[in-house]
């Protein structure tokens, strides 16, 4: 089995990144995690680094602004 250590795996991320994984390790199979917690802490971060929330997650679709033939993605992706 492989493992590797929480700092390592967190290493060059916000020190929230490694409290929430020590955190998540140490909870037992039937205990119930403190959300509050967790969302503070992060939504804390969010606002330390100066974002700010504009209704969306990053990972929620968008519309692309141009047409891929139109963004020169072929022609870089081609340069690789």
């Amino acid at each position: 089995m492989l493992a590797t250590d929480i700092e390592s795996l967190c290493s060059g991320f916000p020190e929230e990144f490694a409290v929430y994984l020590k955190y998540c390790r140490c909870l037992r199979f039937d205990e119930q995690p403190d959300y509050a917690f967790l969302r503070k802490m992060f939504s804390d971060l969010f606002q330390r680094k100066g974002f700010q929330w504009d209704g969306e997650f990053c990972w929620t679709a968008k519309e692309p602004s141009e047409k891929p033939e139109e963004s020169g993605f072929g022609e870089r992706l081609a340069q690789v």
